[in-house]
């Protein structure tokens, strides 16, 4: 999907946007807390995600089909 010189172009835009973007929010109005956590499981959730957070990923493996395993996205195949 994406190449290696891509994927290192994204990281690298992602550092900036966070540098540029984000910091100057954080250092006015503080972090809103100090991990973020998904309403369904109390799993920790990054602040973003990127092609490069996926590039090593194995579909069938690592996400799958609605109702298949790893049931990542839900145990019924209608979501």
């Amino acid at each position: 999907m994406f190449d290696a010189d891509e994927l290192e172009e994204i990281r690298a835009n992602e550092e900036e946007w966070h540098e540029d973007e984000v910091e100057p929010v954080i250092d006015r109005f503080g972090e809103r807390k100090e991990t973020f956590t998904t309403d369904t499981g109390g799993q920790d959730v990054d602040r973003i995600y990127t092609p490069a957070d996926v590039a090593d990923l194995d579909y069938d493996e690592d996400l799958g089909y609605p109702g298949e395993p790893p049931y990542t996205r839900g145990v019924y195949s209608t979501g």
